[in-house]
């Protein structure tokens, strides 16, 4: 025992060395920049060519936008389409390493713009580009396999710091290890969301038929869990790589042909780089010696050290703020984001769920339709997610105000399922929505369900 404890110690010594100091080819990290850069070029033009855009920023008469950053507001007109079309350009210049840093640095903060301006179409990729776009800023990705290096614009360089492919593997352990064990709950277990998912994808064409088979949400669901929880260890142990790899394309693939999620597969499927040997990277890609290395490479600072494990550890207390608050979070929705729940559950709201705005003077009651001022998209989320509820609770509140000049309060009746169980009453219906506070970090009074 004593000297299995003596090799762990030597193993967390040797890579804490490693990580301040060490040097590997930069090969494996410049062709992730590439296949990083592809992928943000797809999804800024082909948000475009979805109409997700429009969709999403010019369609809505009202935005939902994730707090405290209310003061954010879509472009007017078609001023979205434009950022969109800037987006793909600088996703090209990441990829090419045209100006790396500059243009890394512009998506990043163009890209947690949109982000943080569309609550109602949240997804845990779009997130992890927040996540990634930060971290690609700080990684000198550029010297090598770009055209800043061709311009004389930086040093080029053979080597990269050991931090960098070791920061993104760590990003990437945390996010599939969260998304194994928030699955680990009853519904998930029995594969009900799974069954009702399977089910709306029974017009597929030519698979459709097959993802009825009574057996494959349990085999989806358990291989989920294990896969979720696995693949990081496999891809990282020599012995079991390969077939992790394997085991990972062939995963993320059909997750994409299934559902249809979007750039995160392909994503996870080019981030498998930064698990093979950078030299064995290199010898197969580039067997030819790369530009003379004149740059010094230096060790990782004591600033950008301190930044890089406060990041981690931020992103691994983060989704386990909800076991602060009283609740399931699958219901009250406190603490759900940011924290790797991917696709855990179906939730819809059930009738009678309606809102109600009181006029404070006359105490008239009148019933609103949402579909007056929301989206279809918007309109199946604003009932069962709490945030969004109260937002628009705020908004009918305020459009009252400035259309009619009167004061009202605003009340919701809602009872929503989640994964076709029997539905609950989610917000306590005597209480004004208008009046009452919507917390980040802790429990809300107002949301009852499940508490």
């Amino acid at each position: 025992m004593a000297t299995f404890d003596k090799q762990i110690m030597q193993w967390i010594t040797t890579m804490w060395q490693d990580f301040r100091q060490g040097k590997e080819s930069i090969v494996p990290m410049a062709l992730w920049r590439i296949v990083f850069g592809l992928l943000l070029v797809v999804e800024a033009w082909g948000a475009i060519a979805t109409g997700w855009v429009r969709k999403a920023f010019v369609d809505p008469k009202f935005h939902f936008v994730h707090r405290p950053f209310d003061f954010l507001q879509p472009l007017e007109g078609e001023g979205m389409l434009y950022v969109f079309i800037i987006m793909g350009i600088l996703g090209l210049g990441v990829m090419l390493g045209f100006f790396y840093r500059i243009s890394v640095t512009a998506y990043f903060f163009l890209w947690t713009y949109v982000y943080l301006m569309q609550k109602a179409s949240y997804n845990n990729h779009y997130y992890l580009m927040v996540l990634l776009l930060f971290l690609m800023i700080l990684m000198p990705v550029h010297r090598a396999l770009s055209l800043d290096v061709l311009a004389n614009r930086v040093t080029p360089s053979n080597t990269i710091g050991k931090w960098s492919r070791y920061t993104l593997i760590t990003l990437l352990l945390i996010v599939y290890t969260y998304a194994s064990l928030n699955k680990l709950y009853p519904d998930w277990l029995a594969a009900k969301p799974l069954e009702i998912w399977m089910k709306a994808k029974a017009d597929l064409p030519i698979i459709g038929p097959s993802l009825q088979a009574p057996w494959l949400p349990k085999l989806l669901a358990y291989g989920g869990i294990l896969f979720d929880g696995l693949i990081i260890p496999m891809l990282l142990w020599r012995r079991t790589r390969w077939i992790g790899a394997v085991l990972a394309f062939v995963f993320h693939l059909t997750n994409s042909i299934i559902f249809q999620i979007g750039i995160f597969p392909y994503m996870m499927i080019g981030s498998m780089v930064l698990f093979f040997p950078p030299d064995e990277i290199q010898r197969r890609f580039f067997p030819k010696r790369l530009p003379e290395d004149t740059s010094d490479n230096p060790p990782l600072s004591r600033p950008l050290l301190v930044l890089l494990l406060s990041f981690l550890t931020l992103n691994i207390l983060l989704p386990l703020r909800h076991h602060l608050m009283p609740g399931d979070v699958t219901y009250t929705e406190e603490g759900h984001k940011m924290s790797w729940r991917m696709m855990l559950r179906a939730k819809s709201a059930e009738y009678p769920s309606f809102f109600e705005v009181v006029d404070t003077e006359t105490g008239v009651r009148q019933r609103i339709n949402p579909a007056d001022y929301l989206t279809d998209k918007q309109l199946a989320k604003v009932f069962c997610l709490p945030d969004m509820t109260w937002q628009f609770a705020q908004m009918l509140k305020e459009d009252i105000r400035r259309t009619e000049n009167r004061e009202v309060e605003v009340y919701v009746t809602c009872r929503c399922s989640i994964n076709g169980n029997e539905a609950v009453t989610m917000y306590d219906e005597t209480v004004d929505l208008t009046s009452v506070p919507y917390s980040l970090f802790q429990a809300d009074d107002w949301i009852i369900a499940s508490k």
